[in-house]
């Protein structure tokens, strides 16, 4: 697909730079420059997604909130920012429940490894799951929401819910064109609200590097065939993680290749599945992604402005 304007890694106008002391500057002073800083995100957002013959209406931010205090999040939710990815279980559980953010229809997502003991920590308060990266995890899952919620509309059997028969990203081989989940995510009492069913994404290494998690691009197709027999789990998407360090022609072959692999699991119209999302993109990276079919980007410091230097003080903060 022809390009009407380049499509280059985000750098940010130096107005729009926040300097790690910057987080002890007045709330007036930190508010006024993140807004600043999303305007500027959302222009990027907007020139990938024209140069890339997509609509913005495609794209949602996840905000990136991992050792980001309470008060920050406050902000953010303030600028029109509901959706929220934390990395972290213990930092979800505090800001979930936090008496400050329970005013704002928020919607959590799980954006980090998740460890098996903490699905009981995590389902409760998150609507979908990015990170998505073991069959082991997901039979883990799916026996916690068993026992903890209702089985859901597609039953016991994989009878079909609300999306249809087969799913989705018809076209997909080219740029764009996911369906956006219309589902609310809004937090319950202490963050609490166990799913009937819960969304996720398979989360996919398109890197090759051993530092990454996900599963190999060979093993996913066979992942996502497995995940569609669990009753309780919505395979929605495919997440990945591109290389910090490569070229801005490697990062977007990595999406790319995310892409082309969700329209491979489509085309298998496994039943029960219906493949909405692609989660990738950052705070580097976010105008590659879309020119390559994001809808999910998980932004952090370009909009945030870096992370507070003792990751416990935020935490303390957000309690």
């Amino acid at each position: 697909m022809a390009h009407r304007n380049p499509v280059t890694f985000y750098t940010p106008p130096p107005e729009a730079l926040l300097a790690a002391g910057d987080w002890a500057a007045s709330p007036e002073t930190v508010r006024r420059r993140m807004a600043e800083r999303l305007r500027h995100v959302e222009e990027a957002i907007q020139l990938a997604a024209h140069a890339s013959g997509r609509s913005r209406a495609e794209i949602q931010i996840v905000l990136a909130t991992k050792t980001v205090p309470v008060d920050r999040l406050r902000m953010a939710a303030e600028l029109g920012l509901t959706c929220f990815g934390e990395n972290r279980a213990q930092e979800l559980r505090a800001k979930a429940g936090a008496p400050e953010l329970a005013a704002y229809p928020l919607e959590w997502h799980f954006i980090g490894y998740l460890q098996r003991n903490k699905i009981k920590d995590v389902c409760p308060r998150i609507t979908m799951l990015h990170s998505l990266d073991r069959l082991e995890l997901a039979r883990s899952l799916d026996e916690w929401l068993r026992r903890h919620g209702a089985l859901g509309e597609r039953g016991e059997h994989g009878e079909h819910g609300e999306h249809g028969e087969h799913g989705g990203l018809d076209g997909l081989g080219e740029r764009g064109g996911l369906e956006q989940n219309t589902k609310p995510g809004k937090s319950g009492k202490d963050g609490e609200n166990v799913p009937s069913r819960l969304d996720v994404l398979i989360e996919v290494n398109t890197s090759g590097e051993p530092s990454k998690h996900g599963v190999s691009p060979a093993d996913t197709i066979e992942l996502a065939r497995r995940v569609a027999e669990l009753p309780t789990l919505s395979l929605r998407g495919l997440m990945t993680v591109a290389s910090a360090t490569g070229s801005e022609s490697e990062v977007r072959r990595q999406f790319a290749s995310l892409r082309e692999l969700a329209a491979r699991i489509a085309a298998l119209r496994l039943p029960g599945v219906h493949l909405q999302h692609l989660s990738m993109g950052m705070s580097r990276d976010f105008p590659l992604a879309i020119a390559e079919g994001a809808t999910l980007i998980r932004l952090g410091t370009a909009i945030l402005g870096p992370r507070p230097a003792e990751p416990g003080a935020a935490i303390q903060a957000a309690v």
